[in-house]
């Protein structure tokens, strides 16, 4: 319907002024409201709201007012215009009452409201409700003229063009945040990793030579004869180097884990058995006469059971939980390491009869630097070892479980795909003395 220019001056005036603050107000309130009372003053309304957001019969994200009470809008008595407001929104498209009198909706609230002219059009973006202007007036029938009507409709689009500009810089803005922090997320990072790298190649050099050269050395003087204490003193000298050795791999590889690289696997048939013989014998060096007599070491793996996995890396991460088994154990005992099919999984078992874990400890077993409280001070140890663990066998694609009770052991599982014996008769399970 066409505008007459002369009725409808002063709210093409106000139309203006709504389009020329859009494009310099960011603030969504002070806009709509500026449309709300622009719609109330041209029309000769006594009121009006504009509702945002719909989210319920008669609840709002946003509701602003103009000469309505707050307390007003919530009464029973404004059930007609809730209705209006409820046929509004179903339909999308405007209403205009010319006499409320006559609305056949509630008849008994129109009198108390003193309700006659209703003016209400939808906020419509693609199409879809997004909120609503709504304009009445109790002193005079059939107020709101077609030309009227009109004018709301375009104050509508204008309100619906603000919240969707107010959408859109509300997302640009979270996209700059988001950028900004990853920029800066990204820059010390960044920084993180040249300091580290340069702290991981410093340490490696210099540890990893200097360590070399004393294991070199200690390997030639046990063979010569030297009398008492020298033997002692050698063997406890490389007691310790091995030591050094374990603890300087096991930082490298958190230092590496750390900056979240993981390592590149060189993945290959591994033999089980070998594997797990040569961690024993490791682990026999590294524990006295008197220590290696109190453990009783079992093995029930086939001769002849593979795993496709990085070698080097199993054999850390069974050299982890063989020594915890041992660190665990003060008073030495059962230790095995076994070999358990599970369907087409095979369970790599490291068990012994330990002190145990109380329940409440095994959330934090596998995180960094986290120590059992009960034996922090009777063991040495960074605490990086079982994290460091779960770690490779996750890089594997494989899972890890802990079964513990307290002082009767503990049970570390691992859960990897199952490959074929090769030679299921091979061998059988035997014991390796310690």
């Amino acid at each position: 319907m066409a505008l007459s220019t002369d009725q409808t001056e002063p709210g093409l005036e106000r139309l203006l002024a709504v389009t020329r603050a859009i494009t310099g107000e960011l603030d969504l309130d002070r806009l709509l409201q500026m449309i709300l009372v622009s719609a109330v003053e041209v029309t000769g309304a006594e009121r009006g709201c504009l509702m945002v957001g719909p989210a319920g019969p008669k609840t709002f994200e946003k509701v602003l007012l103009h000469r309505l009470d707050a307390a007003e809008l919530e009464s029973d008595s404004f059930g007609p215009s809730w209705t209006t407001i409820q046929e509004v929104l179903a339909r999308r498209e405007g209403v205009r009452v010319s006499d409320a009198l006559t609305c056949p909706v509630n008849p008994r609230s129109v009198p108390l409201q003193g309700l006659r002219s209703v003016l209400c059009e939808p906020l419509l973006f693609r199409e879809e409700p997004v909120g609503l202007l709504y304009l009445d007036c109790s002193r005079v029938c059939d107020l709101f003229t077609p030309e009227h009507h009109e004018l709301l409709r375009a104050f509508a689009a204008q309100a619906a063009i603000c919240m969707e500009n107010a959408r859109l810089f509300a997302q640009v803005q979270e996209a700059t945040r988001r950028h900004l922090e990853e920029e800066v997320r990204a820059q010390e990072m960044e920084s993180r990793r040249e300091l580290m790298s340069a702290f991981v190649s410093i340490a490696a050099h210099d540890l990893k030579n200097s360590l070399a050269t004393l294991k070199g050395g200690v390997y030639v003087l046990q063979r010569m004869a030297i009398p008492e204490p020298g033997p002692g003193l050698l063997a406890a000298m490389g007691q310790s180097i091995q030591q050094a050795v374990r603890l300087v791999r096991n930082y490298l590889e958190f230092a590496r884990m750390d900056l979240q690289e993981d390592p590149d696997l060189d993945l290959q048939r591994v033999r089980l058995l070998p594997l797990v013989e040569r961690g024993l014998e490791v682990l026999r060096t590294r524990l006295s006469e008197d220590e290696s007599s109190r453990f009783q070491v079992e093995v029930e793996i086939p001769e002849d059971l593979t795993l496709e996995a990085d070698e080097s890396r199993l054999e850390q991460i069974l050299s982890n939980l063989i020594d915890n088994a041992v660190k665990y154990s003060p008073s030495g005992g059962k230790i095995c390491v076994r070999a358990v099919p599970r369907g087409d999984m095979l369970a790599l078992e490291v068990r012994d009869t330990g002190v145990g874990i109380r329940p409440e400890d095994l959330e934090h077993l596998f995180k960094r630097f986290s120590r059992l409280p009960d034996m922090a001070r009777k063991t040495h140890g960074s605490g990086l070892g079982l994290w460091i663990t779960r770690k490779m066998v996750e890089v594997h694609g494989w899972s890890i479980e802990v079964e513990s009770e307290p002082g009767q052991g503990t049970t570390f599982r691992i859960l990897a795909p199952a490959a074929p014996i090769q030679n299921p008769g091979g061998s059988q399970a035997r014991p390796i003395p310690p």
